[in-house]
C-alpha cells in the first residue's frame, strides 16, 4: 500500500516527511497490500478521485470478514495525517464471484448508490461488488449512451474506410 500512496502524495505536489513516507498501518498493526488503485483528477477542479480496489479469489465469498479487511484499508489510508486532503475521495471495493447473504443485507441502505456498504464524513465510501453486478453495470450504461447518441461506432468506422480507401469508387450514397 505504501507505494501507491506514494504516488498519491506525488500526484498532490507533496513530498513525504524526510523524503521517506511513513508506512500506513492498519488498526491491527500490519500492512495492508493494495491490489488496484486506481487515480484521476476531477474535470474543473483540482480535486482526486481514488480507487483501491481489493480482488478475491472466485471461490471467495465476499462476507464480513472481506468487508472488515477492505473497511481496514480505508481507515490506515484516512486516519493517517500524511494523506489529509479536503480534494481527495476514496473509493474502496472488494470484488469477487459470489456475495454472503449478510453483505447484501449491508447493501439495501436506501441513502447510498447500489453496491456501496458505507459513506463516511471524509469522502470515503466503501463498495462490495460482484463480477457479474460491474458487468450489467458497464453494459447497462454503454446501452444508455449507445441509444442517447444514437450512435453505432461500427457503421461509422466502416463508411469512412470506405471513403478513405475506395474513393475513387464509392458511390455517392454510401458517403451521404
Amino acid at each position: 500500500m505504501d507505494i501507491v500512496l506514494k504516488r498519491h502524495l506525488e500526484e498532490l505536489g507533496r513530498e513525504p516527511e524526510n523524503g521517506q513516507l511513513n508506512p500506513v498501518r492498519r488498526q491491527d498493526g500490519r500492512k495492508g497490500i493494495v491490489d488496484l488503485m486506481l487515480g484521476r483528477a476531477y474535470r474543473g477542479s483540482s480535486g482526486w478521485e481514488h480507487l483501491v480496489v481489493e480482488f478475491k479469489e472466485p471461490k471467495v465469498k465476499i462476507g464480513q470478514v472481506e468487508v472488515a479487511q477492505i473497511k481496514s484499508y480505508a481507515r490506515a489510508v484516512v486516519g493517517d495525517p500524511q494523506f489529509h486532503d479536503a480534494w481527495v475521495s476514496w473509493d474502496f471495493w472488494v470484488v469477487s464471484t459470489e456475495m454472503a447473504d449478510v453483505v447484501r443485507e449491508d447493501l439495501s441502505a436506501p441513502n447510498l448508490p447500489p453496491g456501496c456498504i458505507a459513506e463516511w464524513k471524509n469522502g470515503v465510501r466503501i463498495w462490495a461488488r460482484t463480477w457479474s453486478e460491474i458487468i450489467d453495470d458497464c453494459e447497462n450504461r454503454l446501452h444508455f449512451y449507445r441509444d442517447r447518441l444514437n450512435h453505432d461506432p461500427v457503421a461509422q468506422h466502416a463508411v469512412e474506410y470506405l471513403q478513405r480507401v475506395h474513393a475513387d469508387v464509392t458511390p455517392a450514397a454510401a458517403t451521404a
